[in-house]
């Protein structure tokens, strides 16, 4: 059994270290980590992974992947675990996961550089894969079905003055975008939305998603290099015009 806990209390690093022996490797990472200021051993649990060789500045070096998580919340987590009489074999965090994924052919990735977007409730995520290796991975506050919502109830709200429509309700809209209609069982008077109405509704968040994609790209570490493909996760069922809309705003193939 395997769990996970948020990206958000996990820091993850790319590093580089002169090429030494494998039996250095461990020591010379930790302290390049520690020189950065990377690292807090009495508090945090770290390891590492050497993603390759890559020349820098005319030298050959490893290329490195650093992480960081507080030993209070892996432990937090293991005595939930055990207090539920499950004994968990790891825990890991989603960009990781889809490493795995990847890395293990479930999903081939033919392109080089690709990412994975993942809209969640409360805050979307953008990672970054080069040749099967996460290169960067970095939350973005909007863009979340949570503020998709609350655009549905505050355009509702302007529109009729008088709908009280909840979070639930607005959600439960959202999550129907893949029907033809989109409604609600407990309001009767929502029920009917088109495709297109919600749409519209929520076009200024998904506006500011792919700026903020856009924006990730152009100042992450893959440099010049274009994102060729991006793979979308979602805690609901979006329709395919949110695809289309990616790929228009990105210039890149999307696939869910």
């Amino acid at each position: 059994i395997w769990t996970k806990i948020s990206t958000r209390d996990v820091n993850v690093y790319f590093i580089t270290i002169p090429r030494v022996p494998r039996k250095q490797q461990g020591k010379v990472i930790f302290w390049t980590a520690k020189k950065e200021g990377f690292i807090d051993e009495e508090r945090q649990i770290f390891d590492f992974e050497i993603q390759g060789e890559i020349v820098e500045q005319g030298a050959p070096k490893y290329a490195v992947m650093f992480y960081t998580v507080h030993r209070e919340e892996i432990n937090r987590i293991k005595s939930l675990a055990e207090g539920l009489g499950l004994h968990l074999a790891g825990i890991t965090i989603v960009p990781f996961a889809m490493q795995n994924i990847f890395r293990s052919r479930w999903i081939p990735a033919t392109e080089e550089i690709f990412a994975s977007l993942f809209i969640g409730d409360n805050y979307s995520r953008i990672d970054v894969y080069h040749r099967e290796n996460l290169v960067m991975t970095r939350g973005i506050k909007t863009g979340s079905t949570s503020s998709m919502a609350e655009a549905i109830v505050s355009r509702l709200r302007e529109r009729t003055g008088s709908v009280k429509l909840n979070h639930q309700e607005a959600k439960k809209i959202l999550c129907s975008m893949g029907s033809a209609t989109a409604g609600s069982q407990e309001n009767e008077s929502l029920r009917g939305f088109r495709k297109e109405e919600i749409i519209e509704m929520i076009a200024p968040v998904r506006e500011r998603l792919a700026r903020q994609i856009d924006l990730t790209l152009k100042t992450s570490s893959i440099g010049n290099k274009k994102v060729e493909k991006m793979y979308v996760l979602s805690s609901v069922n979006f329709d395919k015009s949110i695809l289309d809309y990616m790929s228009d705003q990105l210039d890149t193939k999307t696939e869910f």
